[in-house]
């Protein structure tokens, strides 16, 4: 069965610099302004965060703009076509030997260019009407905006984070696909159907939670220089004259998705917990990471503790056992074999809402709270052979619960 495989370019929600935003210009607007207008505006507010830095500021004694072009211009992102530019200027110093160059600064021939920590800006328009809206810049770290699809994503989760948007590209159907990543901690792929609606209409990813709680936007790779919508719809032509069939199954989809695009091929199937329907909320929920393991160091002094993760089996694990070479008649007279790779430890961080719950050794059957001093006391006092369970949240520990060995 042929499959096409996607390639993600990763974009972190958060190296999106709103600088600029049309509010800063409140001084200078007017209804004739400008693309250009609106470049000097941005200009002028760069040159006056370098000259107010509290460590480096410096004078600028005159300043040019290299280029000013419309990258592209989208009609499917708002009621009102969305347009990218490309910004490129200097500024010169009066003094370049008193420029600090850092975090991406560059200089050529005694000028500072546009290239900051968070890459090239990249001014975003609409209109309302005739007149010209400034919307901020998209302005990235990760990769160069060099393509149609990569400019779409820029210019989206830009929207997305001055809430102009709403965090979902496709407003249709929704499946959630939970799965472990290959470091242990849970991640979980949101697809849509982006052009037919129901059974007939292809699925795609468009955005994968890490277990931190960390977004990613899935741009689809392809070598013709389209938009995603083009390039979405052309696909579904494709089904629709019977190719790829596989492309309406949301789960083989999604599947396809960590095995091809993630590279998680330890995943199976039987990993995948698939919520259908799921709505926008469920997927912007950070998933629940889950691990066991022993804790060899932890002091009450710095939340970070040393883990040491295992495999916990038991003789219902008869798959897994076999893959491990693992006798579970033999090897697990009670019931249960840790299977411990290697000692090379994680390291996790416990805040003041971790939960840390022991055995009530009155009742096994039941857990105590107890305060993270007492419970770094009694896994000392096991000379830390006590297994537990951890579970993570938005890169922090909740909660830490013994495992009862029999």
């Amino acid at each position: 069965m042929e499959k096409r495989v996607f390639i993600v370019i990763i974009l972190i929600i958060g190296v999106f610099a709103l600088v600029g935003c049309s509010s800063v210009f409140n001084e200078i607007k007017d209804e004739d302004m400008t693309v250009e207008d609106y470049a000097w505006g941005f200009i002028d507010k760069e040159i006056e965060m370098y000259e107010n830095a509290e460590y480096g500021g410096f004078k600028v004694i005159d300043k040019k703009i290299i280029s000013l072009k419309r990258l592209s211009s989208f009609d499917n992102i708002l009621s009102n076509p969305v347009e990218l530019w490309r910004l490129e200027y200097r500024l010169k110093p009066e003094n370049i030997d008193e420029v600090m160059v850092a975090g991406g600064m560059q200089v050529e021939d005694g000028w500072i260019t546009e290239d900051s920590s968070m890459g090239k800006p990249n001014l975003v328009f609409t209109y309302e009407g005739d007149r010209l809206i400034y919307l901020g810049n998209a302005n990235t770290l990760e990769f160069e905006i060099n393509s149609l699809s990569t400019q779409e994503v820029a210019i989206r989760i830009l929207l997305e984070n001055l809430d102009v948007l709403p965090k979902e590209t496709y407003d249709s159907s929704h499946v959630l696909i939970k799965f472990p990543l290959s470091t242990g901690e849970t991640s979980q792929l949101l697809l849509s159907q982006p052009v037919s609606q129901g059974p007939n209409g292809i699925w795609v990813v468009e955005r994968w939670m890490d277990g931190n709680g960390t977004i990613y936007h899935e741009i689809p790779y392809f070598e013709e220089n389209i938009k995603i919508q083009d390039y979405y719809e052309n696909l579904q032509e494709q089904v629709d004259n019977g190719h790829n069939p596989w492309m309406l199954d949301p789960v083989e989809v999604g599947y396809d998705y960590i095995i091809n695009t993630l590279g998680q091929v330890l995943v199976k199937t039987d990993d995948l917990e698939v919520i259908n329907p799921a709505t926008i909320d469920d997927f912007l929920t950070t998933p629940i990471s889950h691990y066991i393991g022993y804790i060899p160091e932890m002091n009450s002094d710095n939340g970070l503790f040393h883990f040491d993760k295992v495999e916990y089996l038991t003789t219902e694990d008869e798959e897994r056992a076999a893959e491990l070479n693992i006798d579970i008649n033999q090897d697990m007279p009670s019931g249960f074999y840790i299977y411990n790779k290697d000692k090379y430890p994680m390291v996790f961080e416990v805040c003041g809402e971790t939960k840390f719950l022991i055995l009530d050794l009155n009742d096994l059957s039941n857990h105590i709270s107890v305060s993270k001093r007492d419970f770094i006391e009694y896994n000392n006092s096991t000379n830390n052979s006590v297994l537990f369970h951890l579970y993570t949240k938005d890169g922090y520990v909740t909660e830490i619960k013994e495992q009862y060995l029999p």
